[in-house]
């Protein structure tokens, strides 16, 4: 699937490099460190150091997100024991942090040793890599955004010319993204729902039981997986209820929700529910429509109509889709 984007990205580096920064200087040690003024939040790189300085700076900033695209994890980066130190302390000191990778260049990792990818393996409920295919028109360029505000960005992966920005949240939801592929259940019993109420950005939202699909893992082994974690319950998939495409007016980002209707049962009363899941719930339509405010997205109600209005699709077609080939099915998707 290639990523498509909102803008082109020239107009989006000159909307960057229009605003006002403060250049660095290098000294006899290095790059100097960078100093903001006022409302100067913008910086122009031109070298190796004045890069890894911005991106070590701008990931430390992040509080529950560091999204990267990158051809090939670029090892004077990514593979930097400061750099690696930062998403550890990420990762494994704040609660529902996410680190989100996108790879132009699989093959090249693959080939040589990165300690970033070992991490990632170790801490894979954490750290999301994924690929994306070689005829993305967004390929040459590489970024790092920390929580939707902050970005180092470099029109051309080849060279280290780019800039970074502290404070820019009016630029990043224009940035090209591939979405974030989620599988869901929805099950039924007696006009009743299953779904888990989770605490997501410090609030209590609904939400049918659901997820994101790991890398090497197959659809149907992501909704069975989810629905054990954060319901305890083991869920047999019997059709497709559909694909749907949401994007988040908050922060721009898509989500592409495989939704599967079937049965539960071996309900596990002694396991723990996954981190942030607060307990389970089986609510009416309406109920849930009476919590509409309080529901993770507009996809779960979406979801209960459709599977009330009977809607069902077979399961023959997605026989062993796993998450990349899933992603080519955003064309095909409900938009919401």
């Amino acid at each position: 699937m290639a990523v498509t984007g909102e803008l082109d990205l020239n107009g989006a580096l000159a909307q960057l490099a229009n605003a006002r920064y403060a250049p660095e200087s290098a000294g006899p040690g290095g790059p100097a460190p960078v100093t903001r003024q006022g409302a100067e939040t913008l910086t122009v790189l031109t070298s190796l150091a004045e890069v890894r300085a911005a991106v070590n700076e701008i990931a430390a900033t992040a509080q529950r997100l560091i999204s990267i695209y990158t051809p090939d994890l670029e090892p004077d980066l990514f593979d930097q024991t400061a750099f690696l130190e930062i998403i550890k302390h990420f990762v494994l000191t704040r609660s529902f942090s996410k680190v989100r990778v996108l790879l132009a260049e699989p093959t090249r990792v693959m080939r040589d040793s990165n300690r970033f990818v070992a991490m990632g393996r170790r801490l894979s409920s954490c750290i999301d890599i994924r690929y994306v295919a070689a005829q993305s028109p967004q390929r040459a360029s590489a970024y790092l955004i920390a929580d939707d505000r902050a970005i180092v960005y470099r029109m051309r992966a080849d060279s280290w010319d780019g800039v970074a920005d502290i404070n820019n949240p009016a630029i990043i939801p224009r940035m090209p993204r591939m979405p974030d592929v989620t599988v869901a259940a929805v099950t039924e019993t007696a006009g009743r729902f299953l779904v888990v109420e989770e605490r997501i950005n410090q609030r209590l939202v609904f939400n049918q039981p659901a997820g994101h699909v790991e890398r090497g893992e197959t659809l149907f082994a992501a909704v069975v997986r989810e629905v054990r974690e954060e319901t305890a319950w083991r869920f047999e998939p019997q059709a497709l209820l559909g694909v749907y495409l949401w994007r988040n007016p908050a922060n721009g980002r898509r989500t592409l929700r495989f939704a599967f209707t079937g049965e539960v049962a071996d309900h596990d009363a002694r396991q723990e529910l996954d981190r942030g899941i607060v307990g389970t719930h089986w609510l009416s339509r309406v109920e849930l429509e009476a919590r509409a405010a309080r529901l993770r997205s507009p996809l779960v109600l979406r979801c209960v109509h459709d599977y009330l209005a009977g809607q069902r699709l077979a399961l023959e077609p997605l026989a062993g889709l796993d998450l990349r080939a899933a992603s080519s099915a955003g064309a095909e998707a409900v938009r919401l």
